[in-house]
């Protein structure tokens, strides 16, 4: 999923939450995980930062809204000083992330190197 195809889903998934519409946000998501899937994208792998467990919402709202971040792609490069430069990263938040960002990526190694988990 491009970018702007999240963002999109991202929109028409905040107004039906507005709207109290939970069933039709449901239906959206699952077309989009049948979508995924259909195009081979279910490979296990771990491809989105909300897709990484146990990252809290804080988190994912923070990478999303204030530096655009918003695939494990995206951090290449991004150190835990860059990490602090966020408003509202303090240390305990970028080390507990950096911890579950490292394993998301020994996850997705170990895929690529066995298959599916």
């Amino acid at each position: 999923m491009t970018r702007d195809e999240a963002n999109v889903l991202s929109r028409r998934l905040q107004i039906h939450l507005e709207r109290n519409h939970f069933g039709l946000c449901h239906a959206i998501i699952e077309e989009v995980e049948e979508e995924q899937k259909s195009r081979g994208r279910d490979d296990g792998k771990i491809y989105a930062i909300a897709e990484i467990p146990h990252v809290d919402l804080v988190t994912v709202s923070l990478l999303e809204k204030r530096r655009g971040l918003i695939y494990i792609k995206d951090l290449e490069g991004m150190t835990e000083e860059d990490l602090l430069k966020i408003d509202g990263f303090g240390s305990k938040r970028v080390a507990k992330f950096m911890k579950q960002l490292a394993r998301a990526r020994k996850r997705n190694e170990e895929i690529e190197l066995v298959g599916r988990p």
